[in-house]
């Protein structure tokens, strides 16, 4: 797991631990309780303290209150309609929701990294330079008319070889060209005049 994931499943436990009942229940099921008893046992005594703030709101002493909660002995196991589950805060969903979901794209992005080391390996490989090649190679192969190959096997000739051959190769003196101006260059003014 990333520092992203475990902040939100830690941040999510504390929420999760912030309401008073849920530190009662984490307390009773240390003491030995099943998660079971624990919620039962903090509900019985949310009950019990209600009621009794319920009685004195209405005019009954505190202490005549509790007395009159506990004669009454209601307990909430024996009751039909109660049943003592485990309250989901939204956030606390959320945030762990939230933490799956950075795990995955976490995965996601490991798995990309590698295939890119892969292709920046097959990259590099690819990037071997080309030995350098001697003028008159350069000259041959710039000619397009020799394979990689023949350059290959020209590389092995001698140096007075590959001048002899990379001279041949060389068009003589620019024959069957066209010339130039016959006369030299004279003033604009004139040339359109004549021309």
């Amino acid at each position: 797991m990333s520092k992203v994931s475990t902040l939100l499943r830690e941040k999510a436990e504390e929420l999760r631990l912030s309401s008073p009942e849920e530190v009662a229940i984490e307390h009773l099921k240390q003491a030995g309780f099943s998660d079971e008893d624990a919620r039962y046992q903090v509900a019985q005594h949310i009950m019990e303290k209600e009621a009794a703030s319920a009685l004195t709101m209405r005019g009954v002493d505190a202490e005549e209150a509790v007395k009159m909660v506990k004669a009454a002995g209601i307990n909430l196991r024996e009751l039909t309609n109660f049943t003592a589950e485990k309250e989901e805060n939204p956030a606390v969903e959320l945030l762990q929701k939230a933490a799956e979901y950075v795990e995955t794209l976490e995965a996601q992005v490991e798995t990309l990294q590698s295939s890119i080391e892969k292709q920046a390996g097959e990259i590099e490989v690819l990037k071997t330079p080309t030995p350098e090649l001697p003028e008159q190679i350069t000259k041959i192969a710039s000619t397009g008319a020799f394979t990689n190959e023949d350059l290959e096997q020209l590389r092995r000739m001698t140096p007075e070889t590959l001048t002899k051959v990379a001279s041949a190769i060389e068009e003589p003196w620019g024959m069957g060209s066209g010339v130039g101006y016959a006369r030299p260059k004279t003033d604009p003014l004139l040339d359109w005049l004549v021309g």
